[in-house]
């Protein structure tokens, strides 16, 4: 792998568990020499101190604080802009992120995420984002090297082998899990049938 990667894939296909392990690791590796892993090469980050153990960082598993009250996408505003000048200072950093502006719609969020996932790209550091958002991959395809988990769906089941592969997720699961939940049929046909005219047409048809 290069230093700037996108991951994508389903849900549950593995994309957020390969990134914190990936950052775990790190962190094992450069305090202890020690990583679980059959083979683990990388840069090091910045110079050990009592003040900065390790320059690895991560914006993942956020909340709303009703306490500062700040909504969920404000929590995401403020880690991602605290990563931002982190990535821009001249000490080389390894930043993890599972989504990007998930608070948010779909335009904005794809909006936002690629202006800064370009600013990253320029900048001497690690990016490490899992995300469902495709676009961003396309987007960004020159900048980043794409990578991908998926499944096998039975008629039964969802079945996941946790391999990484290079390239982009062609697969969505989501519509899918609602079926393996027992959702009612009806509920689930009609929801393919809803997200197939959109895909086709560009557009949401009013039901």
């Amino acid at each position: 792998m290069d230093n700037k990667i996108l991951i994508t894939g389903s849900n549950a296909s593995g994309k957020s568990t390969f990134a914190r392990t990936l950052a775990v690791n790190a962190v094992l590796g450069q305090l202890f020499n020690t990583c679980l892993a059959k083979r683990y090469s990388f840069k090091p980050c910045a110079i050990y101190s009592s003040i900065k153990p390790c320059a690895i960082y991560s914006s993942m598993n956020l909340k709303d604080d009703i306490v500062t009250g700040d909504s969920f996408y404000m929590a995401e505003i403020k880690s991602l802009k605290r990563l931002l000048k982190i990535a821009e200072s001249t000490e080389y950093a390894m930043i993890f992120m599972d989504e990007m502006f998930k608070g948010t719609n779909m335009i904005e969020r794809i909006a936002a995420a690629s202006i800064i996932l370009q600013k990253f790209a320029a900048l001497n550091c690690f990016i490490c984002l899992a995300t469902h958002d495709v676009e961003l991959s396309r987007i960004l395809g020159d900048r980043y090297e794409n990578y991908h988990f998926r499944e096998v769906i039975t008629a039964e089941d969802i079945l996941f082998d946790f391999t990484l592969r290079e390239g982009v997720t062609t697969g969505s699961n989501a519509i899918k899990l609602l079926a393996y939940c027992h959702y009612d049929q009806e509920i689930v046909s009609q929801a393919e049938a809803y997200a197939e005219k959109y895909r086709a047409s560009g557009e949401w048809k009013i039901l």
